[in-house]
Order: C-alpha cells, then sequence, then structure tokens
C-alpha cells in the first residue's frame, strides 16, 4: 500500500488536469475543423485567427512551469501564474474588438512577459519602460505590441543560458510614439525576415 503525501496527491491533480486540458484542446481543435467546413469564409477566417492565438507550445511550456511550481510546492506561484495564464487567454479570446486603448496592450504585454519569466527565471532580465501618460487612453490595433515581445523571446533567447536582457522603450516624435523592442539573444535571421514578410 503507497501512502501519498499532499503534496503528491497536489501533483497527480495537476497531471490530471493537464491531460484533460490537451484532451479537451484536441476536441476543440476538431470541433473547430468541423466549423470551419460549415460555415461562411467570413466565420472561417474569424475561427482560423482565433486559433493562430492559441498557441500548442506556449500553452505546453505554462503547463510545464505550473508542474514545476507543483514539484517545489510553490502553491501562491501556481495560484499567480495561473491567474495570469487565465488573464493572457481571456485577453486574446473574449476581446473581440481590433482596437484597444494603448493601456490594456501595454498591461497585456506586461502580463506575457511575467509569464515568460516564470520560464526563463534569472536567465533574463527585462526593462519594461511606463507607457506615456498622454498616450494610454488612445485606441490602438490588438495585439500590436504583444508580438513583437514574443518574438524577442521566442528567437532571441531560446538558446539564452544567462544575461540575457529585453528592453522595451518608448519615444515620442512627433505625433507619433516610436516603440523599440530590443533584445541581447540571437541576431535575426535572412530566413526569419523572409517568414515575416
Amino acid at each position: 500500500k503507497v501512502n501519498l503525501t499532499s503534496a503528491d496527491s497536489n501533483i497527480r491533480e495537476l497531471s490530471i488536469l493537464c491531460d484533460s486540458i490537451r484532451n479537451m484542446y484536441e476536441k476543440l481543435r476538431s470541433t473547430s475543423q468541423e466549423v470551419l467546413l460549415s460555415r461562411s469564409e467570413e466565420t472561417r477566417a474569424k475561427l482560423q485567427a482565433t486559433q493562430s492565438l492559441i498557441n500548442p507550445h506556449f500553452l505546453y511550456n505554462s503547463f510545464m512551469n505550473i508542474y514545476s511550481l507543483a514539484q517545489l510546492e510553490d502553491y501562491c506561484g501556481i495560484q499567480d501564474f495561473t491567474q495570469r495564464l487565465s488573464a493572457y487567454y481571456r485577453y486574446i479570446t473574449r476581446n473581440q474588438s481590433d482596437k484597444v486603448r494603448m493601456i490594456q496592450e501595454y498591461q497585456f504585454t506586461q502580463n506575457y512577459i511575467d509569464i515568460q519569466l516564470v520560464r526563463f527565471g534569472d536567465r533574463i532580465r527585462v526593462q519594461m519602460e511606463a507607457l506615456p501618460a498622454k498616450y494610454e487612453q488612445r485606441m490602438a490595433p490588438k495585439l500590436f505590441l504583444q508580438p513583437l515581445v514574443e518574438n524577442a523571446f521566442k528567437h532571441g533567447f531560446s538558446k539564452t543560458v544567462k544575461g540575457g536582457i529585453l528592453q522595451v522603450t518608448f519615444h515620442e516624435s512627433g505625433n507619433k510614439l516610436l516603440i523599440r523592442v530590443e533584445n541581447s539573444g540571437e541576431p535575426i535571421t535572412n530566413d526569419m525576415l523572409r517568414e515575416y514578410n
């Protein structure tokens, strides 16, 4: 007879939860394919756009982060991380508007950075300037900032062992706001440039 501690039980429950979510993802994916076949081109385009936002690799890494926090018995860390992950997916799936206030996108991007820092730990240091106050309420395209930061993590830091730096800065030029996202990781290759164009 095996005696399970509460930590073992919690890890097993998280594993079961992870498996259930993976199954749910596969069912959603299957259902999405059926819907694509039966709806108009406009509906298909919207569904495909939503699916592209739900990155399975990012979700998998997030579950592994939760699993690692559970092994460390960092239950406060699990609570914080799952709240951030929930806010991340709520923003990309529930906000149907193409435009958002710039402060919303800024906060969403900061949340994404916090999620990634759980994964990367002290290998990366982030310096994100405050969004200038006069731009906070201005409308801008949804997901104009976060994908730039995501690319810095995905392509710039994939091989970073320590000392990585990510900087997000804002500069006013006339009546425009220039946003610069820089990283100290791997330089962009010509193949990556072709992929973006």
